[in-house]
């Protein structure tokens, strides 16, 4: 890791299902760590700290002395390594005070008999710490991950066989010995159990099993994963990989434009390409290819920069292309120079606008890619439909506010809104109706029926998912300080009066609401439920970009 052009380096080593001779040679590694710590003082030879360890290991496990690593790490800070400063054979670099050390203990080419295939055979132990050399107590760790032997073991395989193994020893005993008599009694000697309940050894080893169960599962899963992830099935994200797309142009050289021949860069609005003159020839670029275009002036010439879209620059994975072939050449960048200043000019303005085009002609079809198409609305036939009149609704289909009429039919709702092109209808069906809210006018201006779709709908021109239909719970304003004459007779019993009629106004607002909701709720057979806020458990928070109440339904916030 390198965190303000310093380095730090840690290494472990992680065993799975090890064998007991495993473990004690990873033991006898933290031991010898433990040690090296201490020998790293200021003043010591980094060549006398290579010895101390070489001795160490002669002493205690002369068995693994041949496998010991080469060099114990070295001096690490703005560098990684120092290739003069590391502790290994001969060293003549002194340890200093506050000296940073990459310490590196290991031990390579073991060899495992007891292996069950080939790549078991041989295997290495490495562990790297990051020590501050301090003065006369040592190395201190920076570095603190876990590396105790039960951190880094796990154990996958069954240890059934393994228990089933002294069973079938023990029932050939007899035969092998014709007298029983050295066999020691299978009665307990005390009345006393090992433990509290009889069942609490049972519930351990059935824990025991499910965790391995459990474990065995979840590496299965990871191994499908990796698997189908490094196949190429899934991106990193489990997303669909995406796809090289292939643009034509122009299906044979004929279709090209008769301007082409002039060697002139040109612009094709209706095959949407520009074609571009490449050592004499007439080269279609189609305009999902381009990323962009910059125009610069030097002295007498203009020059015109092409910047093609290629695979491996974009930054992030969205900007990043597929490639179909990882050996092809890609051409990322054309240069075009001309004293024609107004020519390059109309160029340039010619290719933004059409890519613009082609970029709203892409972002209006990705909108459009999740729109399902609903069923037809059955009216209702025979009777008048139950209406909410006079209720505005948004986002504003048309552009300006109309109140009309929100009705329910059989199965859905349909609201008339009248507009400038002779107003719009918007159907909206029961079974694409995912959440129907309704919200007092209590402390509130507006008093509203929220609906939530499953699948969005086209209001217009923009993808809709939510939908209001609301009244405004307050008069219209006066102008209370107008003439004199409501001046004078305006007092506060007028004003107590006003007060009254708002809140009587309020909960009639209220009541019609709350029934036309509850009428949704019964039209549907209750496949639409009705869900209200609850505004005393409400709090302020950022969904998005503003600070606004947050108040949590039965079902949602």
């Amino acid at each position: 890791m390198r965190y303000f052009m310093y380095s730090a380096t840690i290494s472990r080593t992680f065993m799975i299902d090890p064998t007991p001779e495993q473990e004690k040679n990873y033991s006898f590694l933290l031991a010898l760590q433990k040690q090296a710590l201490g020998w790293l003082k200021p003043g010591v030879a980094m060549g006398a700290v290579y010895s101390k360890i070489v001795a160490y290991v002669q002493e205690h496990r002369p068995d693994l002395q041949d496998n010991l690593v080469k060099d114990f790490g070295g001096v690490t800070g703005i560098e990684m390594n120092d290739g003069k400063h590391t502790i290994s054979a001969g060293s003549t670099a002194i340890l200093q005070a506050n000296m940073v050390i990459m310490l590196r203990i290991g031990f390579e080419n073991m060899t495992n008999p007891k292996a069950s295939d080939k790549q078991s055979k041989t295997y290495a132990y490495q562990l790297i710490d990051t020590v501050v050399v301090r003065d006369e107590a040592g190395g201190r760790l920076i570095t603190t991950g876990e590396k105790e032997p039960n951190d880094v073991s796990f154990f996958f395989n069954d240890e059934e066989p393994t228990s089933s193994k002294p069973k079938s020893e023990t029932k050939r005993e007899p035969r092998r010995d014709g007298n029983n008599a050295d066999r020691k009694p299978a009665t307990r000697k005390s009345a006393i159990l090992p433990s509290k309940f009889r069942s609490e050894e049972k519930d351990e080893e059935s824990t025991t099993r499910k965790r391995r169960e459990h474990q065995k599962e979840l590496l299965s899963r990871l191994l499908a994963d990796g698997r189908r992830r490094f196949a190429g099935e899934e991106g990193d994200d489990g997303e669909e990989t995406r796809v090289v797309k292939k643009f034509e142009s122009y299906k044979r050289e004929t279709a090209l434009p008769s301007a082409a021949r002039s060697c002139k860069i040109l612009v094709d609005d209706r095959a949407e390409s520009i074609i571009l003159p490449i050592y004499g020839m007439a080269v279609p670029f189609h305009i999902s290819t381009l990323k962009n275009i910059v125009k610069t002036e030097e002295g007498e010439y203009v020059y015109l920069r092409i910047n093609l879209a290629s695979p491996g620059q974009g930054l992030g994975k969205k900007d990043n292309l597929p490639q179909d072939d990882p050996g092809s050449t890609f051409v990322r960048s054309l240069t075009f120079r001309s004293t024609d200043a107004v020519r390059m000019s109309e160029i340039y303005h010619s290719i933004n606008g059409l890519k613009r085009d082609q970029v709203k002609r892409e972002t209006e079809k990705a909108q459009l890619a999740d729109i399902v198409q609903q069923d037809r609305l059955v009216p209702s036939v025979g009777q008048r439909p139950v209406r909410l009149p006079d209720v505005f609704m948004r986002p504003v289909a048309d552009g300006k506010r109309f109140p009309a009429a929100l009705e329910i039919h059989n199965n859905g709702l349909r609201y008339m809104s009248a507009g400038r092109t002779g107003g719009t209808t918007i159907d909206i069906l029961f079974n694409n109706i995912r959440h129907l809210f309704f919200q007092p006018c209590d402390n509130e201006l507006l008093v509203l029926i929220h609906v939530h779709l499953k699948n969005p709908i086209m209001l217009g021109k923009k993808k809709t998912q939510d939908i209001q239909f609301y009244r405004e719970a307050s008069d219209a304003s006066f102008d209370e300080t107008g003439n004199r004459r409501r001046r004078i007779r305006y007092g506060d019993e007028d004003e107590i009066e006003a007060e009254q009629e708002e809140r009587r106004r309020r909960r009639q607002l209220n009541k019609e609401f709350k029934e036309f909701a509850s009428k949704i709720a019964e039209a549907s057979n209750h496949e639409v439920e009705v869900d209200t806020p609850f505004r005393e458990v409400a709090f302020n928070g950022v969904p998005s970009r503003a600070n606004v109440l947050l108040q949590p339904t039965v079902d949602c916030l």
